[in-house]
């Protein structure tokens, strides 16, 4: 999506407060979780920070529910190390019936893969809202389901808008999809702005 687009979308749903009255939207929260869909909603909400003096609160799920593609992308962009794939994929050659320690290793790997691929996001998001001038850029990891913990830190952290993707990134983190920015859009007592595909086209 373009800038003008960008400024022209803000304006449409939320109008700038005229100077001299309050900031209207003093915390923004924006789940992201390495998706174009989830990025542009990082846009519209440094672009309402910028007006708005808001800031930005970065929040990245880790639901440890990775296959075994997204290990093998993961090592491909240098988020783990080759050592982790290797050892993960130790654990697929069991026969069907395997033992109990073979899966409590299998699940150690893709939770601390879900974690590295987490960690990666926010920082790399993070460095992009710093650089749109974004007065404060805040960022969590949590682990849990997505909806749920999207949920729990808007009441946490008293957020007055919600801006989120329908749809993740197919792939690696696969985290966002349409019920879960349903169940936000439904349990959040704050107001949240849901992205659909093709927005920018």
């Amino acid at each position: 999506m373009s800038a003008d687009g960008l400024h022209k979308l803000c304006h449409l749903f939320f109008p700038l407060c005229p100077e001299g009255m309050s900031t209207r939207y003093s915390r923004i929260l924006v789940p992201i979780d390495g998706s174009e869909q989830a990025h542009e909603g990082l846009k519209i909400a440094c672009l309402m920070a910028e007006h708005h003096k808001s800031h930005v609160i970065l929040l990245c799920v880790s639901d440890g529910n990775l296959s075994e593609e997204a290990v093998e992308a993961a090592v491909n962009e240098g988020i783990v190390r080759p050592s982790s794939y290797q050892d993960f994929v130790s654990t697929l050659d069991y026969p069907s019936i395997a033992s109990a320690q073979a899966e409590l290793n299998r699940q150690a790997i893709l939770s601390r893969t879900a974690s590295a691929i987490a960690e990666r996001i926010v920082q790399r998001e993070a460095g992009f809202a710093e650089d749109q001038s974004v007065p404060e850029v805040l960022t969590l990891l949590r682990s849990g389901h997505p909806d749920a913990c999207v949920v729990e830190v808007a009441k946490d952290f008293k957020v007055d808008l919600i801006v989120m993707g329908s749809h993740g990134r197919e792939g690696i983190e696969s985290l966002f999809h349409s019920s879960v920015a349903e169940a936000v859009r439904k349990q959040a007592a704050c107001p949240c702005l849901v992205l659909f595909p093709g927005l920018g086209s």
